[in-house]
């Protein structure tokens, strides 16, 4: 059965506005290229180079030059639109960009990349707002769907992994008739090859790349506020397992546990899956105890 139209639109959309930030950042690469060759204290004064500040910075100042020669109201008024810096900082950094020495004085290095900055920023303007626009759509159109109580619940969601998870799972109740299902098309069901005596296992490489991005993703920042998937990724670092499998191995049980709240039209409970693991005797409980009582691990 195919997904309903609405839920089509938020999956395409949010594989668009993957490819948007993907641009956006290959630009602020180039960016940061460029300002090393000619203008590098530009990279700390911008600061971001996907904020407004960075790109009206960057747009009235291309070189330090121009920095130079503007008025320090000029400079200041820049700041002062999209900063809440107290007036010391900012007269230190006018002082600093009035005592900054030229990383070259070549007029042809300094002319050319001057257009080629002020030709990034526009571009960056625009996908800035691209990527605005596509936010906006995607907030209205996840805000709009039945489920999206459920995937807010889980640890680490926000604004871009709560839709792309309500997308990937769907609407349609009997597209999945296990958590099996999606965790072999997702990816994060490890293949096991065998050939006579040998047997290795291995990451899954078939599947939508998208798709398994967005469980890996997910599985990465759900660490940093689940307690229990912080003692599932300590567990598998104390093994020996390097960081990106150790995800993957996360990402596992994590759409299970989404396979029943999506199923159940229910939103994730922390504290009741801590006391079921618990009550289970599960391994992780003690690995959970030792986490609770002890400081933050990195």
């Amino acid at each position: 059965m195919a997904e309903d139209v609405e839920t089509r639109q938020l999956a395409l959309l949010n594989e668009h506005r993957r490819r948007l930030v993907d641009d956006r950042t290959a630009l602020t690469n180039r960016l940061t290229t460029l300002l090393k060759g000619y203008f590098p204290e530009a990279l700390r004064w911008a600061e971001d180079l996907r904020t407004p500040l960075a790109w009206d910075f960057l747009a009235q100042f291309p070189s330090l030059e121009r920095a130079q020669q503007a008025s320090r109201l000029a400079v200041l008024k820049v700041y002062r639109a999209h900063t809440r810096r107290n007036p010391e900082q900012l007269e230190a950094l006018c002082d600093e960009i009035r005592t900054a020495r030229p990383l070259t004085t070549d007029r042809a290095i300094i002319a050319s990349s001057v257009l080629r900055v002020e030709i990034l920023v526009e571009q960056l303007r625009a996908l800035g707002a691209g990527i605005e626009r596509v936010e906006q759509q995607l907030g209205d159109l996840f805000a709009a769907h039945p489920d999206p109580s459920i995937f807010q619940s889980f640890p680490g969601a926000g604004k871009a992994l709560a839709p792309r998870r309500l997308a990937a799972w769907g609407s349609d109740r009997q597209r999945f008739a296990a958590a099996t299902n999606l965790q072999c098309f997702a990816g994060p069901a490890p293949v096991t090859v065998r050939s006579g005596k040998s047997e290795w296992v291995h990451r899954r490489f078939a599947g939508p790349t998208f798709l398994g991005q967005t469980f890996h993703e997910f599985a990465a920042q759900s660490r940093l506020k689940s307690l229990w998937a912080k003692a599932y990724y300590q567990q598998m670092r104390d093994k020996g397992v390097d960081h990106h499998p150790a995800v993957r191995a996360l990402a596992f049980p994590w759409v299970r546990i989404m396979f029943r709240c999506w199923q159940d039209r229910t939103p994730y409970d922390e504290a009741r899956y801590q006391q079921a693991l618990k009550r289970r005797g599960s391994p992780l409980a003690t690995t959970l105890s030792r986490l609770a009582t002890s400081p933050a691990r990195a």
